[in-house]
């Protein structure tokens, strides 16, 4: 069976964080008397790099053009999104994070699969490049899946609730778009938001909301 990790951050980007750690089996977690804390983060705005790139545009196969400004864009985008891993690393590289982490990588093996849980309730920490992070670089069997679900002790629940999907139905021509629709619709155990030729900045609006 492989191991489970959850690490509860508890406070803002803004004040900082208590954290928690839980280690135990992949459906058991075990309560640490191990805490620490992240100090308050500074992370570079890379969305505003990334929405510069959005300009209204659909694509055929046909003809697929790049305009001249896109590729000193994109060089800023990837050199934001460098940057703010540097950051992520530097934050959690806090002397005050290191006794959770030295607990971390004792409880694991790094040959064996683990997951790690992170829960928080400030939604912004889902959008950092948490595969950027250096331990998980060094634990290749290891993954980061996120929630917003703070609770602790509670017995696994075997009726989870649907898999949300976000369904993007895009140019008509030479696709069956509405076969797409009745299989997705078929799907168990799931709840399909649909997107019909949706423009770009909504597309982006639902992508950053949900």
């Amino acid at each position: 069976m492989s191991k489970r990790v959850g690490l509860r951050l508890d406070g803002t980007l803004e004040g900082g964080f208590q954290v928690t750690l839980e280690v135990g089996e992949d459906q058991f977690l075990s309560f640490s008397d191990v805490t620490g804390s992240l100090p308050v983060i500074g992370l570079t705005d890379w969305r505003q790099q990334y929405r510069q790139l959005s300009a209204p545009t659909r694509i055929a196969l046909q003809n697929i053009s790049i305009r001249p400004s896109s590729a000193s864009q994109l060089q800023a985008c990837h050199q934001s999104a460098q940057i703010l891993q540097r950051h992520l690393n530097a934050w959690l590289g806090s002397p005050t994070f290191q006794s959770v982490e030295k607990l971390l990588r004792e409880s694991i093996d790094p040959t064996e699969p683990v997951r790690i849980l992170l829960r928080t309730t400030d939604r912004r920490l889902h959008r950092l490049p948490w595969h950027s992070w250096e331990f998980i670089e060094r634990y290749p069997q290891a993954e980061v899946a996120l929630s917003t679900l703070p609770a602790r002790g509670v017995e696994p629940n075997h009726e989870s609730g649907n898999v949300r999907i976000l369904a993007i139905l895009g140019d008509r021509q030479g696709i069956d778009i509405e076969r797409d629709r009745q299989l997705l619709e078929t799907l168990p155990n799931a709840t399909v938001m649909f997107l019909v030729e949706p423009s770009r900045e909504y597309l982006n609006q639902c992508l950053w909301d949900q």
